[in-house]
């Protein structure tokens, strides 16, 4: 039998019916067996557990995050042009110029991360700029959102575009003064150069899932979601789970919009296990607020836009109503209020013509509204979250968005107000930092990266964001039987921390390190050393 014992340390159980503290906690063969004094658990241990000595560190359970893609942040680290951080353009031709020494002849060069409000010229680049430096290959570029992306015009060549191409539904295509294409490609226009796309080998893909997790694991998040991915991703992530010994537990659920275009069916399989949940289909409602697609009510500043919805209104009833009946579990990305109107008056709607004890997802919230929050409360959905975005875009929000808009977003203390409970996650890659501190500092101080402050109304305790964070996620999984919080008979995933959050500044909460993160009670990942017999730290 395997056991270890945590003791002389903080312990944060975040189980809500008990708040006392525990002197120490033992776990055995990956379950917690019990939780009580140090006395009582030595005697229960009988001398055959590893000594935990925590001295003086915080043991809390492990992250669930239900909005973290670890294939992205693999790839992101392995085979894509880092671009956060370009102050102008020049500084982002000097970077791809440099990335494409180490690529083969005619591979593409993908890169992500440039944000146009972080730079001096305050535009997208366009394919000319792109052109000047690399006209021998495809290149493709997204902004740090994810939903824009500029190609040069030997991608667009090889992707069989065309000047007179009208603009896809949901989407846009960009264009000069002139009329012609300008390779910036707007949500849904993405599409038209993915298909296009070489598809990696899925050696290539389990590598990149590896390396997320190695990622995700430092950071103390042992559940991720990577919501959106297609086919052969899935079957990657299968194959990583079966052969890799360090593994996260993974929902994955595939994207609509481009599987049931490609396939016109989709499947009522469904996995559900302790290392693997997939039993549900995403949708792309509309797109992200810091780059001016997400769909809005109102306009955003000194523009006439409002963003788009990515599936017509008109339709879209008709679209999910035979999943929705096949309770088959639904995901919707939904960043603007008018989206969020969508989702839920159709999930209103579909709930009176048909009983299902499924709870759908609604994801990527930024502007619910009070009339939003009040439907929510009559539906059941499960909410994720990522304060994450105040951190990062909070700059973008102040550029592009009327102030009233700005004060209201990402409400998560008139979500625990009306008593509605949440998931929050980081984002990633979209975020900057996956490290689940950075999003519970963003929602308990409310700041963005230079300082400033985005809907400070809306701020929640450090207690509320870790809860959120750590039962939250179990929830939105289904899962509060068996991870969420330290509690005896639940799996024994696990996070020491270098210090006690509730013990510091709010504003240090993202100094707070993960020392050691345990799943199903094997260390999985180690700041400090461990020797036979008893761990220890350095």
């Amino acid at each position: 039998m395997n056991k270890i014992l945590f003791f002389n340390g903080t312990i944060h159980t975040m189980n809500n019916a008990n708040d006392a503290t525990p002197e120490a906690v033992l776990v055995s063969d990956g379950l917690v067996t019990e939780i009580g004094s140090l006395k009582e658990l030595t005697k229960l241990a009988g001398g055959q557990a590893y000594l935990m000595d925590l001295k003086g560190r915080t043991l809390m359970p492990s992250f669930s995050d239900n909005i973290v893609s670890p294939s992205k942040l693999g790839e992101f680290s392995l085979h894509s042009l880092n671009l956060r951080g370009v102050k102008n353009i020049k500084e982002l031709q000097q970077k791809i110029e440099d990335y494409v020494k180490n690529l083969k002849p005619g591979e593409w060069l993908v890169g992500r991360g440039f944000n146009e409000v972080e730079m001096e010229e305050q535009q997208i680049p366009t394919c000319d700029d792109i052109d000047v430096i690399i006209s021998d290959r495809p290149v493709m570029i997204f902004r740090s959102c994810g939903h824009i992306a500029v190609v040069n015009t030997y991608g667009m060549r090889f992707s069989n575009m065309e000047q007179g191409l009208r603009n896809p539904k949901g989407g846009t295509y960009g264009r000069n003064s002139e009329g012609r294409l300008n390779g910036i490609f707007y949500e849904t226009a993405i599409d038209k150069i993915i298909d296009f796309f070489p598809l990696p080998k899925k050696e290539k893909n389990v590598n990149m899932i590896r390396a997320g997790w190695n990622d995700t694991l430092s950071k103390g998040i042992t559940s991720a979601c990577d919501s959106g991915v297609v086919p052969s991703l899935a079957t990657a992530y299968v194959e990583a789970i079966i052969k890799s010994k360090k593994r996260v537990r993974m929902t994955i659920i595939p994207n609509a919009n481009t599987t049931l275009r490609a396939k016109h069916s989709y499947s009522t399989e469904k996995i559900n296990n302790d290392l693997l949940h997939l039993n549900s289909y995403k949708y792309y409602l509309d797109g992200q607020l810091s780059g001016k697609t997400a769909a809005i009510s109102e306009k955003y500043l000194d523009s006439e836009d409002q963003g788009a919805l990515r599936i017509e209104e008109e339709i879209f009833y008709d679209l999910i109503y035979p999943m929705y009946c096949n309770d088959t579990r639904m995901s919707f990305h939904a960043s603007g209020d008018e989206a969020i109107t969508l989702a839920l008056d159709t999930l209103e709607a579909l709930a009176k013509v048909h009983d299902t004890e499924v709870r759908h997802r609604l994801e990527n919230l930024t502007m619910l509204t009070s009339k939003h929050i009040e439907q929510i409360k009559k539906l059941n959905v499960d909410l994720v979250l990522s304060p994450n975005d105040i951190h990062d875009f909070g700059p973008c929000y102040r550029k592009y968005l009327p102030t009233n808009l700005i004060d209201g977003m990402l409400p998560l203390k008139s979500l625990i107000d009306n008593k509605i409970e949440f998931s929050i996650g980081s984002n990633g890659p979209l975020a900057e930092d996956v490290n689940p501190f950075v999003g519970i500092k963003a929602a308990v101080v409310r700041k963005d990266k230079e300082g400033e402050l985005i809907g400070a109304k809306e701020a929640i305790s450090v207690k509320d964001a870790m809860y959120a964070y750590t039962m939250g996620g179990a929830k939105v999984n289904g899962e509060v039987d068996k991870k969420g919080s330290i509690e005896k008979g639940k799996w024994a995933d696990l996070i020491v921390l270098d210090k006690d959050p509730h013990e510091i500044q709010s504003d240090e909460l993202d100094t707070v390190v993960v020392e050691q993160t345990y799943i199903f009670g094997a260390l999985v990942f180690s700041k400090g050393n461990v020797s036979k017999g008893t761990l220890v730290f350095n």
